[in-house]
């Protein structure tokens, strides 16, 4: 009965997971330990009090920079209701009181200077990204991993030493 039980639950999780995933155009992804550590070395370079991570998924990279940046703010947007809440969940393990995670869409949030962006979205996402920053016609800070503005140019890319060769896209627009 126990088994039955957890199977259900389980099953619910994946159909979820999948059903989100179809409805956003992507599933919730990881960030490899080589983009956090180069994105946790590149946001010391800027005078930014908070982090956003666009599309947070199980939020991990907002939970190591959350931790390893004690002093800043730091907010991760997810839609996906599991990964969001197994965010939740580790925020509140690890004890992170300048970490937010929100259940909402950020193409609906106000994009703000004074901040730095993070994102690792799809090509789909990333277009839609750009029609808010084009509407805006604001200053921002966005870090990319993977996935690059269409037609706004990057003022930096850099190549990491890793499985993929994964590309930080760095755009002060």
């Amino acid at each position: 009965m126990v088994e039955l039980f957890i199977f259900v639950i389980l099953f619910y999780i994946v159909i979820s997971i999948v059903v989100w995933s179809l409805k956003i155009g992507i599933s919730p992804m990881f960030s490899s330990m080589k983009v956090i550590s180069y994105i946790s070395h590149e946001i010391q370079k800027y005078d930014k009090n908070t982090i956003v991570d666009l599309g947070s998924g199980w939020g991990i990279f907002a939970l190591i920079i959350a931790k390893n940046n004690p002093n800043k703010k730091v907010i991760g947007y997810e839609l996906s209701p599991f990964p969001f809440y197994f965010s939740k969940l580790f925020k509140t393990v690890f004890q992170l009181n300048n970490l937010q995670f929100y259940k909402k869409d950020f193409l609906e949030e106000e994009l703000d200077e004074d901040i730095l962006y993070f994102t690792y979205l799809f090509p789909k996402g990333m277009e839609k990204l750009e029609q808010k920053i084009q509407q805006k016609d604001q200053k921002l800070l966005l870090l990319s991993s993977t996935f690059a503005l269409r037609k706004i140019k990057a003022s930096d890319k850099k190549v990491l030493n890793d499985l993929f060769k994964t590309i930080i896209y760095t755009y002060n627009i």
